[in-house]
């Protein structure tokens, strides 16, 4: 697979589904198409995630809310297409298999990533090497990432208000760095992790040099083991410092230039409508489990939307 593999849209994410479970997963059984998805369903974990990618979409661009469209007929009729059989993983044993939540290096792709800048989340940043895929629904619509906004109410007839509104001045003025990077595109300042890497570093710093100079009596001396084994220290305290260094940078440029390249894409859409509230969910379930066609679940879900807004749901 080369970059231009990397799909841009939903549909071709749809068509790389298709082709790793039929093509590439013969040739390359070593490989994983997702590391996140062993332990669920995938069918139903991209129809959930199609019908939000929906949702935002139609809130953003301000139309009414429809899923039946020739363009998302032809997504599940895409998907009813795909093997996902392939990728069910239910048989293997966690422990046997060395899996664990915080050890995600297996696959091409995963479904979970912080798209704003924070610190390394054990993994789940671009510290660890990944990049976010924002899909278009169709090519030429935006590629939107929904996030949600959180804000503090200060009610005005509490008996604290005061010291609620100090409280809040003090949380508006006294930010973590990550969150002045997020909302303040002027804030662009790195962060190094604090006392503990710093020590590290200050103790390397005062002892390679006594090392250098312990190696250069060996030389001196002709002592060829004692050189051998100085140079092996030196080479493994180099290493540790190099580490060191990468692990101490909290915020690093690359992240912070990374969330600037696609914070126009990052929208804070309106609560959705819930796939797995009582009044969809089994519906949901019966076009998972195979039992009604694509179309005819996005015809049927269009319809309970139409009825849950005439009821002001």
């Amino acid at each position: 697979m080369t970059e231009d593999d990397v799909p841009r849209t939903w549909m071709q994410l749809m068509e790389l589904i298709d082709r790793w479970s039929t093509e590439i997963s013969a040739q390359y059984p070593d490989l994983q198409l997702f590391d996140d998805m062993e332990l669920e369903p995938m069918k139903g974990t991209i129809v959930y995630q199609l019908i939000e990618a929906r949702q935002d979409y139609c809130m953003q661009s301000g139309i009414p809310l429809t899923f039946d469209t020739p363009q998302m007929r032809a997504l599940f009729a895409q998907l009813e297409k795909t093997r996902f059989n392939e990728f069910y993983y239910y048989e293997i044993d966690n422990d046997i298999a060395g899996y664990s939540p915080g050890d995600l290096s297996r696959g091409l792709l995963r479904q979970y990533y912080s798209l704003t800048v924070e610190p390394d989340n054990f993994g789940w940043t671009h510290l660890s090497g990944w990049t976010p895929l924002l899909l278009e629904l169709e090519e030429g619509a935006p590629a939107l990432a929904s996030s949600y906004f959180y804000a503090y109410l200060l009610n005005p007839n509490s008996a604290d208000s005061p010291e609620a509104l100090a409280f809040m001045e003090y949380m508006a003025v006294n930010m973590e760095p990550e969150q002045r990077v997020n909302f303040f595109p002027d804030e662009n300042d790195l962060l190094l992790e604090g006392y503990y890497f710093s020590s590290e570093i200050e103790v390397y710093e005062k002892y390679i040099p006594l090392l250098r100079q312990r190696l250069q009596s060996a030389e001196e001396d002709g002592d060829e083991d004692e050189m051998q084994a100085i140079q092996a220290r030196i080479d493994e305290e180099d290493a540790h410092y190099q580490w060191i260094c990468e692990e101490n940078e909290r915020l690093s440029a690359e992240a912070i230039a990374q969330y600037r390249a696609i914070r126009e894409q990052i929208v804070c859409p309106p609560p959705r409508i819930s796939m797995i509230g009582q009044d969809l969910y089994p519906l949901y379930m019966r076009f998972v489990d195979g039992q009604i066609k694509g179309d005819q679940y996005l015809a049927e879900l269009d319809q309970k939307v139409r009825m849950m807004e005439l009821e002001g749901n």
